[in-house]
């Protein structure tokens, strides 16, 4: 029996089949093309994280002297010698302080405090813990009330081990089990890495 998954239309996938004649120097070329590119990539990459860090570090001041004179705007261009422009936009976007910095927070700002600080706090379950450990623990009542205020992701994911397990149906025979696994794996596989180091 073919297994038929609900899917969403994003996770198709294309695929390239390589020649079938000279395929093994077909790989070699475009993997060695390929890791070129990538150890062009990660130095470009290297080298702009250094000349980034030298621009920051003039308009990151100039930034908080335009903040100071009342000045908010979130966008700065810099013009380049060749007639372009760099823009640095500053997002709204902030990593969270551990609640050891709330009171401190609370004394420099006073009665400001509601208005400038947000305070936030994700709930999370420990390893293992599902819908029915809840339940088990506090009872069915207060789980259903529970169900009311959290939002639950199901899905379901191929285990570990999803790999040796087609290779093993195939190997037994039971082709039709090993054709299931392998769609049911590549409906969920990631997008392989390709390292070049």
């Amino acid at each position: 029996m073919a297994l038929k998954l609900n899917l969403k239309p994003a996770t198709t996938r294309s695929t390239v089949t390589p020649a079938t004649t000279a395929a093994g120097n077909l790989a070699v070329q475009a993997a060695t093309e390929y890791r070129n590119s990538a150890l062009e990539f990660d130095r470009i990459k290297a080298e702009l994280a250094v000349k980034r860090e030298a621009l920051m570090s003039v308009v990151g001041p100039e930034r908080d002297k335009e903040l100071r004179s009342g000045n908010a705007d979130t966008s700065i261009k810099i013009p380049t010698l060749d007639g372009n422009r760099v823009m640095v936009v500053y997002q709204e976007r902030f990593r969270g302080l551990s609640p050891d910095n709330k009171q401190p927070l609370q004394d420099a700002f006073g009665k400001e405090y509601l208005l400038l600080v947000d305070e936030s706090e994700s709930v999370g379950f420990r390893k293992d813990v599902d819908l029915a450990t809840i339940e088990a623990t506090i009872g069915k009542a207060a789980a259903t009330k529970l169900m009311a205020l959290l939002d639950v992701k199901e899905a379901v994911t191929p285990k570990k081990g999803a790999f040796e397990a087609v290779a093993r149906y195939f190997a037994k025979g039971e082709k039709d089990l090993g054709e299931d696994l392998l769609t049911f794996v590549e409906a969920c596989i990631s997008e392989p890495q390709v390292r070049a180091k």
